[in-house]
This record gives structure tokens, C-alpha cells and sequence, in this order.
């Protein structure tokens, strides 16, 4: 991603340490690289994170959630830190101007819930726009439900990273790059043996597993 303003040697040198700390920070250079073009569009002279700058960004938009903004507001905040751990003077919005995200609360679902899930999963059919969905759906969402895996985790899976002998899996995409191991019980590993024959027969180890 190529970055043109006055605060491109600020967003590239960020960028490089959040993830030389072990942050993967793979959304944040995209809003960076939206609040670059907003400071070109608006602020066309502004060298460092004014106030004005910073409270015309943090303007909240129509149908914006809190949960939005403040992931558009952070990365410009960090920024704004970085800049100033540098030696520059830049505004550093206060934590309490920082929008409220109500506190989320998980749903515990009910066996009837899953049953229903899982029925549902296992009426996908077959799509020849995506030829492995009706495979892949009924094993993917059993995953999640038996090991508690991110998303991400279970979506970059890798066939190297499932051992169906053993009965463990290695995420290696975990939060911070931690790897951490994973074991599966009978039922979710011969299920996955089922999967494996039937899709990956002929896959390479480095080929996305779910």
C-alpha cells in the first residue's frame, strides 16, 4: 500500500513497529491510508495531527455505530503517539472523547439452538460456483463449536497444520503470532479424516484445509 502525504514516513514507520511487536495490524494501514486521503482532500497543508485535524476526523458519520468509529479513531490515535514518542507535536485525542462501544454480551446457546445449527449446516448442497461448500460448511462450524478457534484461525487452517493421526491441530495464525496446539476429540477427528479423503486427497501441505 503506497502512502503519498506528509505523514507517510510516520504511517510506514508505525506500521513496522506494531508489527515488529507482534501485532498483525492488517486492517489499521487501510484506515491510515483513508485518513491520508481525508488530510490531502481536507487539510491539504497539515504536517503533523492538529486538533482540528483530529476532531474533523473523529466527526461522526451518518449510521456510523461507536463500535465503527472507534476503529477508524484508534489507528489516527496511535499515530498521533507515535508521532509524539518522535519528538513532534501532535494532538492526542482524550481516552474519554473516545466513543463508548456498549459491552458485548455473548449468547449462550441452547442444545436445541446447536441441533438447529448444525441441521442446517448439513442441508447445504452442492454449488458449482464452489464446488467443496456442502463439505466444508457441516465441518467448519463444528470447529468452531469443538475448539473454541478464532474465525481466522479456522479459516487459515493449513492441511500441514492437522494431524489426523494424533488428533491435534497447530494454529500457527493465533493473536500476537503465538502458536498454540489444539487437540479434537473421536467424533470431530474422524469427521475431519472423512473431510481430508474426500478434498485433500491430492492437496499439498500448504493448501487452506477448511
Amino acid at each position: 500500500m503506497e502512502y503519498l502525504s506528509a505523514f507517510a514516513p510516520f504511517v510506514i514507520g508505525l506500521i513496522e513497529q506494531k508489527r515488529s511487536l507482534g501485532y498483525k495490524w492488517e486492517s489499521e494501514p487501510d484506515v491510515l491510508r483513508r485518513f491520508e486521503l481525508f488530510c490531502m482532500e481536507r487539510h491539504p497543508h497539515a504536517t503533523t495531527i492538529t486538533q482540528e485535524v483530529m476532531l474533523d476526523w473523529a466527526a461522526k458519520r451518518p449510521n456510523e455505530k461507536p463500535a465503527t468509529l472507534q476503529n477508524r479513531l484508534t489507528p489516527v490515535r496511535e499515530l498521533a503517539k507515535y508521532m509524539v514518542r518522535l519528538g513532534y507535536d501532535a494532538y492526542l485525542m482524550p481516552k474519554g472523547l473516545m466513543p463508548r462501544v456498549p459491552k458485548y454480551m455473548p449468547h449462550i446457546y441452547t442444545n436445541d439452538e446447536l441441533r438447529l445449527i448444525f441441521e442446517q449446516t448439513d442441508k447445504c448442497h452442492y454449488c458449482i460456483i464452489v464446488p467443496f461448500r456442502h463439505l466444508v460448511m457441516p465441518e467448519f462450524f463444528r470447529l468452531l463449536y469443538c475448539t473454541g478457534m478464532r474465525l481466522s484461525e479456522a479459516r487459515l487452517l493449513k492441511v500441514s497444520d492437522v494431524d489426523l493421526n494424533d488428533g491435534v491441530m497447530t494454529v500457527t495464525n493465533a493473536k500476537l503470532d503465538k502458536h498454540r496446539q489444539l487437540p479434537l476429540s473421536q467424533e470431530m477427528l474422524e469427521r475431519l479424516q472423512k473431510y481430508h479423503a474426500n478434498v485433500h486427497v491430492l492437496s499439498n501441505p500448504n493448501t487452506i484445509h477448511i
